[in-house]
Formats: C-alpha cells, sequence, structure tokens
C-alpha cells in the first residue's frame, strides 16, 4: 500500500512542480514586460513635457524679440524727429539698448 502511495504522489508531483516552476516563470516574464513598458511611458511622458515646455519657451522669446525690435524702431524714430538726423536717431536708440543691457 504505500508503495502504491510514493508512486501516486511521485508521479503527481513532478508535473505539479513543473506547473508551479512554468507559472513562476510567466509571472516574472510579465512582471518584467510591465516594467519595460512602465519606463518607456515615464520617458515618453518626460520627453513630451520638455519638448512642450521647449516650445512655449522659444514662441515667447520670439514675441518678446519681436517686441523689442518695434520698440527699438519706434524709439529710432522719435529719437530722429526730436535731433532731426536719422543717423544720430537710431545711434540715440542704440544706446538705449546698450544702457539696458
Amino acid at each position: 500500500m504505500e508503495r502504491i502511495l510514493n508512486m501516486i504522489s511521485t508521479t503527481n508531483l513532478k508535473p505539479f512542480k513543473m506547473n508551479i516552476l512554468s507559472n513562476l516563470k510567466d509571472k516574472i516574464v510579465e512582471y518584467i514586460d510591465v516594467n519595460v513598458r512602465l519606463l518607456k511611458i515615464n520617458l515618453i511622458e518626460r520627453s513630451s513635457n520638455i519638448l512642450g515646455y521647449l516650445i512655449y519657451v522659444i514662441i515667447i522669446l520670439f514675441v518678446v524679440l519681436a517686441a523689442l525690435l518695434f520698440f527699438g524702431f519706434g524709439l529710432a524714430e522719435l529719437f530722429t524727429q526730436l535731433v532731426n538726423s536719422r543717423t544720430l536717431g537710431y545711434f540715440i536708440a542704440l544706446g538705449v539698448y546698450l544702457i539696458m543691457l
């Protein structure tokens, strides 16, 4: 009787052990796959945030530089009318910009 129980228990344990190891291997592979996908998503999120901020900064710089350019031409024309010399008016506007630096 004992011999029969040993045969049944050892034959049934081998597939059971293989099944547990197979399940464990599948879970580990799935865990690694999920972590890799999470890492990719985090990388995409960070790079899109950086790119969005960079585009925002470029647009703001463009608007500020355009405003300064038009302000400079307006200031130069104002000084041109005040001193009755276009060249001297533009040089005075240049001096104002250099003082602002």
